[in-house]
């Protein structure tokens, strides 16, 4: 656990949720884009720049 201020405070529930998310396709391309404005052109590009965040995580 992280015990800094900011975010994530645990990076292991971070990690967990981003998971989750990602295996049950929980955030759109359209989600991701208001949150970021990052634009993904499909769900499958989106599937792996989160996969690929996911994997550089400590």
């Amino acid at each position: 656990m992280i015990t800094e201020t900011g975010f994530p405070y645990d990076i292991n529930l971070f990690k967990s949720q981003l998971k989750e998310a990602i295996e049950k396709e929980l955030i759109s391309p359209q989600e991701y884009e208001e949150l970021t404005e990052e634009d993904f052109d499909s769900q499958q590009d989106l599937q792996v720049w989160l996969e690929e965040l996911l994997s550089e995580l400590p």
